[in-house]
């Protein structure tokens, strides 16, 4: 029964979902902005949307049976998902209308962006491999931290800076490390990769200097900053995460839990919200 919850919520991308919102709070919550429900609610919905357009569009792409859980589900499920898509953004539609005039129109500009992320995916394909990890991980940062600069008003504050700086670095870490996962599945349905084209070693070594980089920036930030507080220790937790799944990656009768690991790294937030 567990493996089964956990496979829909892995291919469904509920987890992304859950880390976006979970990491939104814990954003808002780092600087005393106040989210409402609808905020939220309209995060996830985006995101879910974003994704699971995403997923279908690699499946459509995929001219055999494929070989992942997730693109085969997205194959089998193509239509159901799609009018999924469909009544999701129609009722985010009406959720907007209940949220401030700026928060909207700075997420159409991001809509924009989205957009563009999707129509380069269809002109510019022999770049993707090399920008991919790069564009999804900026597009999910700059969801979630969306509403709190909207309601901040855009105020500088280096503090919040600094956690968007980790956290972008986590996700493409985190993005590296499932195309490193996937490499073989995503050769066999002819899907670009960074690792495809780098090879295993050099994208290793990239990994392994990125975990090292963000390290060492926390760590002088707690040495130059008045105490270890709780959220330091949240994002040397996430860092543990990701650096257990980077030593353990070649280990291919784990991988399941290694993904399972991964997919964990941006739900950790979840738990110091709740603790707030």
């Amino acid at each position: 029964m567990g493996k089964k919850v956990y496979f829909y919520i892995q291919v469904l991308s509920i987890d992304v979902v859950l880390g976006a919102c979970a990491s939104n709070l814990f954003l808002a919550k780092l600087v005393g902005v106040n989210l409402g429900v609808l905020d939220v609610l309209s995060l996830a919905f985006a995101v879910w949307i974003i994704y699971t357009f995403d997923h279908l569009l690699d499946a459509r792409a995929i001219p055999h049976s494929a070989h992942t859980d997730r693109h085969a589900f997205h194959q089998r499920n193509f239509r159901f998902l799609s009018v999924c898509i469909a009544l999701l953004t129609f009722i985010e539609s009406f959720i907007v209308f209940y949220l401030p005039t700026d928060l909207i129109f700075n997420g159409l500009v991001l809509g924009g962006l989205v957009g563009g992320y999707f129509l380069m995916l269809q002109f510019f394909k022999g770049a993707i491999p090399y920008l991919k990890e790069f564009s999804i991980a900026s597009i999910y940062i700059l969801g979630i931290s969306l509403s709190v600069f909207t309601y901040n008003d855009f105020h500088s504050d280096s503090f919040l800076w600094l956690f968007l700086s980790l956290f972008w670095g986590m996700a493409i870490v985190n993005l590296l490390l499932f195309s490193y996962m996937d490499s073989e599945t995503d050769s066999k349905d002819t899907q670009a990769s960074i690792v495809e084209l780098l090879g295993k070693f050099k994208i290793s070594i990239l990994i392994g200097f990125l975990l090292s980089i963000l390290l060492i920036v926390t760590l002088i930030s707690i040495f130059f900053s008045e105490k270890i507080t709780i959220e330091f220790m949240l994002v040397l937790v996430m860092q543990a995460m990701l650096w257990g799944v980077f030593l353990l990656r070649e280990r291919n009768r784990q991988i399941n839990l290694l993904r399972a690991l991964a997919d964990g790294v941006f739900m950790m937030p979840l738990l110091l919200v709740l603790n707030y």
